[in-house]
């Protein structure tokens, strides 16, 4: 290369040359849309590249679209250009309404997925009409059929299965729904008609937070995305907002120009690590030990949301020495409720049954302690508010220590994110995605992370 030498007339001949392919390949001339173009192309008269250029800020019609693409909340909507009924380019409306004047604004929504769709629309591997297959599987050799024939094909291999092995042997895979649940009434409803087999979308791709259902009893215990400029600590958990929330991450980015501090885990110095205040690798599938970590070092200082602990967890409720369960009415009475559970009322020195259906606790029940609680038989038998048995075991098992030798984080680091949450208590946002469901014990990850959040009071505000 250092023997190349050109003239500065060659130069501006090749990269002319260069610019004008890249100029057509970027509207798609060199690309898929080709095909869609071709008859504007012959009809249009370019003088050079630069001409081409201009004329792709021309356009005859405006209309407004969105985009089916895999993320979430997607569906942003475009202003999309058109030319001789062809899709030239488009770009973000931004056209949402204020919906909390003290948030960051939603617009503009869009990423890189949605502006290169049209590419897509005029792809000519697109399926725009129903396939046959003429040859054997994996083969490739299709033939083109009308949608009678398509029709006929469907409903003669539902009548053989119905018949045959009868309807449930018809399988439903809905698929992630990402273009809302619009779509798939239609055949949610006749193939539920016919008494198919339906599979359930949140097992078949695992996007279905256990743990936080387990929790809180609802799988997607959240705000909508723009809370997330409220937050003081965002722990980006299991998920790469960066990459799959594009539309959406200024919020997260608006919350550091708004004072909060932004830490995500992860075992990979993702996107969202680089953009992060700090990266905390763990080794994969040991989160849980992070999570109780943090929890052990709150406890063991005493820096702990005690009031929020008493009236909104079941920490104090009442749990028998003897078999471990939580002591029940059924247990004191001869007549009672077997979901009727107890606090231990230090003033009176006595068990106090739980309320049920208000929040109002009928005496300061205790977090820890040992006591002698009077069963029905006359006998007496040990019991422990859950939290004590809870803070034995993390003093045991999950110093930040012997935590470390599990998810490989230092020990200090575990402090000093757990110092961290409660210098945001009341204000500490975990951003966990579907991934952590996916792991075998991926419950156990959303309930590390479901503690950390009620130890510093982090739930319920804004």
């Amino acid at each position: 290369m250092s023997d190349f030498r050109f003239t500065r007339r060659q130069f501006l001949e090749v990269t002319g040359a260069t610019t004008l392919a890249l100029s057509l390949d970027s509207l798609g001339f060199l690309g898929g849309m080709a095909h869609a173009t071709e008859k504007i192309f012959q009809k249009w008269e370019y003088k050079n590249w630069e001409s081409l250029h201009r004329d792709e800020w021309k356009w005859d019609r405006i209309t407004y679209g969105t985009h089916l693409v895999d993320c979430y909340p997607g569906n942003c909507l475009w202003r999309v250009y058109a030319k001789d009924g062809v899709v030239w380019r488009e770009e973000q409306a931004g056209k949402y309404p204020i919906v909390d004047p003290s948030s960051t604004d939603w617009n503009p929504r869009g990423c890189q997925k949605g502006c290169s769709f049209s590419n897509m629309m005029y792809n000519p591997d697109r399926v725009k009409y129903p396939m046959k297959r003429v040859g054997e599987r994996g083969e490739g050799k299709w033939k083109r059929i009308t949608w009678d024939e398509a029709a006929d094909e469907v409903c003669n291999h539902l009548i053989d299965a119905i018949q045959t092995a009868g309807p449930e042997s018809i399988i439903f895979e809905p698929g992630p729904g990402n273009g809302g649940w619009i779509h798939l009434m239609s055949s949610m409803n006749f193939l539920g008609s016919l008494g198919a087999t339906e599979l359930d979308i949140n097992a078949t791709i695992g996007d279905f937070n256990k743990g936080v259902y387990e929790t809180f009893g609802k799988f997607q215990f959240c705000d909508s995305v723009d809370g997330w400029f409220f937050g003081k600590l965002l722990l980006i958990w299991h998920m790469n907002p960066v990459y799959t929330r594009i539309p959406c991450y200024h919020f997260i980015a608006d919350a550091r120009y708004n004072g909060a501090e932004v830490v995500t885990i992860a075992p990979d110095y993702s996107p969202s690590a680089i953009h992060a205040d700090e990266w905390i690798p763990i080794e994969m599938g040991a989160d849980a030990a992070l999570g109780l970590a943090a929890g052990q070092v709150l406890i063991s200082e005493g820096t702990y949301d005690k009031a929020f602990l008493k009236e909104q967890t079941d920490f104090p409720l009442l749990i028998r020495s003897d078999n471990h369960k939580f002591l029940r009415e059924t247990d004191v009475e001869k007549t009672g409720r077997e979901d009727q559970f107890y606090f231990w009322d230090s003033a009176a020195n006595s068990p106090v049954k739980a309320p049920r259906e208000t929040l109002s606790l009928p005496c300061d029940p205790a977090l820890e302690g040992k006591y002698k609680a009077t069963l029905k038989d006359g006998s007496q038998v040990e019991v422990r508010p859950g939290f004590d048995i809870f803070k034995e075991m993390l003093d045991r098992d999950y110093t930040p220590e012997k935590a470390s030798q599990m998810c490989g984080a230092n020990p200090e680091t575990i402090r000093r994110l757990a110092r961290k949450a409660w210098k945001a208590r009341g204000h500490v946002q975990i951003l966990v995605g579907w991934n952590s469901s996916k792991y075998y014990h991926g419950d156990l990850m959303e309930r590390a992370m479901c503690l950390l959040l009620a130890l510093t009071g982090s739930v319920g505000n804004k």
